[in-house]
């Protein structure tokens, strides 16, 4: 894949990057997986997992990584700053003129009428990790798979996905644990999970 192809695919992304980078993660899979097949389902969740680990924001590491993959340094540049582009531009446009449009009717509007929509996206990016993490099987809302299809693997639960993720709540709200305490621990609690029988 041409780096000029990754470039354009995450400016396409990055121009309906709307409320941060977890609404993100509905437009990543579907560029990413489902239109172009440039990962399968089990990489982006994987990349989705090393992005949320790793400093920065989580679409631009995710971003990189994918560019990485496929064009190497120039192709984690392309990708980079085809996902930066959109938002520098339209931040550079609003700066411009947000003392001659602050409070305008219009501009309310507008902002009314994105807050449904980043909602709406961020609630897919929480069916997309129930469906990754807690359960087996596959959300048939999710991905538009049907469980009865053939070859389909019948939902289930996740028992050490829910552990992990009872755990990190607990430790979280109960014992007011930071993120990389949290991180360590359930990552600790996956590794012994694999090894040990009846999980």
């Amino acid at each position: 894949m041409s780096t000029w192809h990754l470039y354009f695919i995450m400016d396409r992304i990055g121009l309906c990057a709307f409320g941060g980078g977890y609404a993100m993660i509905p437009l990543f899979q579907q560029e990413l997986v489902e239109r172009h097949g440039l990962i399968s389902g089990e990489e982006f969740v994987t990349i989705v997992a090393i992005a949320q680990m790793t400093p920065g924001p989580i679409a631009m590491n995710a971003a990189t990584y994918v560019g990485f993959h496929h064009g190497g340094v120039t192709g984690a540049l392309a990708a980079t700053m085809g996902l930066l582009t959109p938002s520098l531009l339209i931040i550079s446009l609003l700066a411009h003129g947000a003392r001659t449009y602050a409070g305008h009717p219009a501009a309310n509007a507008l902002l009314r009428g994105i807050r449904p929509v980043i909602v709406g996206l961020i609630a897919s990016a929480l069916l997309f990790f129930i469906d990754a993490a807690l359960v087996t099987g596959s959300l048939p809302w999710v991905r538009g798979l049907s469980p009865a299809g053939p070859g389909a693997e019948p939902l289930g639960v996740n028992r050490v996905g829910v552990l992990i993720f009872a755990v990190a709540l607990i430790l979280r709200l109960r014992y007011q644990w930071g993120v990389f305490r949290i991180l360590l621990a359930c990552a600790l609690l996956g590794a012994a999970a694999t090894v040990l029988p009846g999980l």
